[in-house]
């Protein structure tokens, strides 16, 4: 099986939703119990799963589910944030990058996978970023007049103890302004609030080169491991 390991729902229902979108893939989606916030995204030979961030995955257990996996002849791949450089999380791309290697090689419990950090598997920043890539040009008016409240909170916050709002925060707003649930678990990626498509997003096409060069579908699109 290949295991897509990712940092939450969000992610996980991204990813989903982009391989549908891309590969002759289709998922079956099943929330754990009423009002669950936690997703299980599979078919017989992928699974989504979230496991809630970089440092978690030096838990024995999330270790486990790479090795057995491996065991069993299956392939894991990694989506993370790289986040950024001295601010916050996985620390920026390289430093990110530079811990999930020493994963792959530890001493005592080394783990084998192939991984991607949003946005570009290149520079600093997070899976939003991408996303405020893909909002359609018809809707960006919206968009900058988020920003442009954004920009004026900053203003003031040297005046009054307020959190200004950030990329995350920013696309609720732009969900939220068009009534779209801004729950991760009823998050969709659809074409009127989202282009999906990699031609008119470079982060977008680095993406499907790196899950294609895993998915490895033959002639009668079934996936094969190797």
């Amino acid at each position: 099986m290949l295991k897509i390991f990712c940092e939450g729902i969000g992610d996980q229902v991204f990813i989903a939703d982009f391989i549908e979108s891309q590969f002759p893939i289709r998922f079956e989606r099943i929330q754990e119990a009423k009002g669950s916030r936690s997703l299980v995204i599979r078919n017989d030979e992928i699974e989504i799963v979230p496991i809630d961030g970089c440092k978690k995955i030096n838990n024995i257990v999330i270790k486990q589910l790479f090795t057995n996996n491996t065991e069993l002849g299956g392939k894991n791949l990694l989506i993370f944030d790289a986040d950024f450089t001295g601010v916050n999380g996985n620390n920026g791309f390289n430093n990110c990058n530079n811990t999930i290697e020493n994963l792959k090689k530890h001493e005592k419990y080394p783990i084998d996978f192939f991984h991607f950090l949003w946005p570009d598997n290149t520079n600093d920043g997070l899976f939003e970023n991408l996303l405020e890539k893909i909002i359609p040009n018809e809707k960006l008016s919206v968009i900058n007049c988020i920003e442009s409240s954004q920009t004026c909170l900053k203003s003031l916050s040297g005046q009054h103890p307020i959190k200004v709002p950030g990329v995350k925060e920013k696309i609720n707003s732009y969900l939220h302004l068009f009534s779209q649930s801004t729950k991760l678990i009823d998050r969709r990626y659809n074409s009127d609030f989202w282009h999906l498509s990699p031609s008119e997003c470079g982060e977008l096409q680095m993406f499907k080169e790196f899950l294609s060069a895993h998915l490895n579908l033959n002639e009668s699109s079934q996936l094969i491991l190797s």
